[in-house]
């Protein structure tokens, strides 16, 4: 079970076409998507709740998750500060891991290619944002949890 919305077309197609069934028998249930929800409809039903999980829904359920986008990050970093502790925690973890061969491997050290979380996160403060409201982003990938 898989929680895809109808409105996240590309994610749906890409699940479906990959018919897991043929080798493994499994195959990926899309109810949200075969009911027709969409993302609006998930808002309204969280509007319901005598609860609110305090998650912008630009956030999404991995606030910073390392498919983001740069400037969605440097965001949600700018909004609280805290957001990026666990992740900087788990890069320091693993801050002196080697590759095989004993050399040191950058890759393995941290989630996004080019920058730390710490790193990102003094950027978040460093830099200027020119779109404040801005919360599309170019660079965004599809977060492959779910594919």
């Amino acid at each position: 079970m898989v929680g895809l919305r109808a409105d996240e077309r590309s994610r749906v197609l890409r699940m479906r076409a990959r018919d897991c069934g043929s080798r493994t028998g499994a195959r990926a249930v899309l109810p949200l998507a075969d009911a027709g929800v969409a993302e609006r409809d998930v808002l309204e039903w969280w509007k319901r709740q005598p609860f609110d999980l305090g998650i912008p829904s630009y956030a999404g359920n991995c606030v910073l998750c390392f498919l983001k986008g740069r400037a969605k990050l440097l965001r949600l970093i700018r909004e609280d500060p805290s957001r990026a502790d666990w992740w900087i925690e788990q890069e320091r973890r693993v801050s002196n891991r080697t590759n095989a061969q004993g050399r040191a491997c950058e890759s393995m050290k941290r989630f996004r290619l080019g920058e730390t979380y710490e790193e990102l996160r003094a950027a978040a403060f460093n830099q200027a944002d020119l779109f404040d409201d801005a919360v599309a982003d170019t660079e965004t990938f599809d977060c492959h949890c779910t594919d």
